[in-house]
């Protein structure tokens, strides 16, 4: 099972606020290897600096229960998800 987790970069918002721009993800696998995915470009602040934190990711209420964790598919090539109940 490969972990899933949000990269994120702290962002200035209105009224000196700060919110957090979701850049991408990043994989850990059961072997310990790490990838990262970027979907957005980090931007440097007015240092030049780009810092870029690593999140849990959280369930969603939209997710239809998405856990932020990937099963491999099984050995006779079908996945989990193959295997679920939707009639179609």
């Amino acid at each position: 099972m490969v972990k899933i987790m949000e990269i994120k970069q702290p962002r200035e918002g209105k009224e000196g606020k700060t919110y957090w721009q979701k850049l991408g993800v990043k994989f850990v696998s059961d072997d310990g290897k790490e990838s990262i995915k970027l979907d957005a470009l980090p931007l440097p602040n007015e240092k030049g600096e780009v810092w870029m934190n690593v999140f849990e990711q959280k369930p969603r209420e939209d997710a239809g229960g998405a856990t932020g964790t990937w099963s491999k598919p099984t050995d006779n090539g079908e996945s989990d998800i193959a295997n679920d109940e939707i009639p179609f």
